[in-house]
C-alpha cells in the first residue's frame, strides 16, 4: 500500500516542527578505552612489591597444632585468638584462592591485605579449600611474615571451617 498525496501532505504538516535528535548524528564507532589511572597502576605495583617482599616460600613457621592452625603475634590483644575462633569478629573482606597457583595466590593475598589496610578493615577471611592442600599449607607461613597480620586461626564453620582462615589485622588509627 502506497501512501496517497494527502497522507504524505498531512504527515509533513504534523512533522514540520520536529527537529532531528542530536544523538542521531553521533557515530557509533567503538571508542578506545581510557588508560588506567596512575593511582590504580601504583596500587597494583605496590601489591606486587608486597607479595615479593613479605611472602617468602622458603620461610617455615612452627605451629603447635598443624591440623588446627592458629597464630597470635606479640602485638595482638590477648583475647584476639579466642574472638576469632568463636566467630566474634566477622570478616569484612573475603578472598577465595580456589584454583590459583601459588604465585597467583600470593599476589591476591597481598592485594587483599593492601586493600584491607587502605580501608582500615580489621578482619578478613581467606578461603583455600581443601583440595591437594598446597595453598592451605602455605597460607599460614605467608601470613606470619606480613607486619599487619596480628593473628589468624581456622575459621568457624559459618566462615568456611577447615578450608578457610580468619585473619586479624593491625589497623592504623591515623593514615
Amino acid at each position: 500500500m502506497t501512501p496517497s498525496d494527502d497522507d504524505e501532505l498531512e504527515f509533513r504538516q504534523l512533522m514540520a516542527d520536529v527537529k532531528q535528535l542530536r544523538q542521531d548524528t553521533i557515530s557509533h564507532t567503538p571508542q578506545r578505552t581510557k588508560k588506567r589511572s596512575d593511582k590504580v597502576i601504583a596500587q597494583q605495583q605496590e601489591a606486587v612489591r608486597e607479595a615479593e617482599f613479605f611472602f617468602s616460600d622458603t620461610y617455615e613457621a612452627h605451629f603447635a597444632e598443624p591440623e588446627r592452625i592458629s597464630w597470635l603475634s606479640e602485638q595482638a590483644p590477648a583475647d584476639a585468638a579466642k574472638q576469632l575462633k568463636r566467630g566474634q569478629l566477622q570478616p569484612d573482606l573475603m578472598l577465595d584462592l580456589h584454583g590459583m597457583t601459588q604465585a597467583e595466590a600470593k599476589l591476591e593475598l597481598a592485594a587483599l591485605l593492601a586493600s584491607a589496610r587502605r580501608q582500615r578493615i580489621q578482619c578478613v577471611s581467606v578461603m583455600t579449600g581443601l583440595g591437594t592442600g598446597i595453598l592451605k599449607n602455605r597460607l599460614p607461613h605467608w601470613l606470619v611474615q606480613h607486619p599487619d597480620v596480628q593473628a589468624f586461626c581456622q575459621a568457624p564453620r559459618n566462615w568456611g571451617g577447615r578450608s578457610a582462615l580468619l585473619v586479624l589485622l593491625h589497623v592504623d588509627e591515623l593514615m
